[in-house]
């Protein structure tokens, strides 16, 4: 099963996790996400490279993949 991100929903990721996972585990996971898209974007801020940003990527849906059951990488 993929993760129902229709382009609207992608940027309400709190919403999303409320949707697919219990509700006393949706706060640790939103700011895991956070804290991924934070570091990423301090890495990388100013030079990076386009294999930078999927790698970013990747790791970040892995993320949500091990902390959300039943999605798919």
């Amino acid at each position: 099963m993929r993760a129902p991100c229709r382009s609207a929903d992608c940027s309400r990721p709190r919403e999303i996790a409320q949707r697919l996972v219990p509700a006393d585990q949706v706060d640790d996971i939103v700011d895991g996400i956070a804290a991924l898209i934070d570091g990423f974007f301090w890495q990388n801020a100013g030079e990076y490279e386009e294999e930078d940003l999927e790698r970013a990527r990747r790791i970040c849906w892995r993320y949500v993949c091990l902390q959300i059951p039943g999605i798919e990488l």
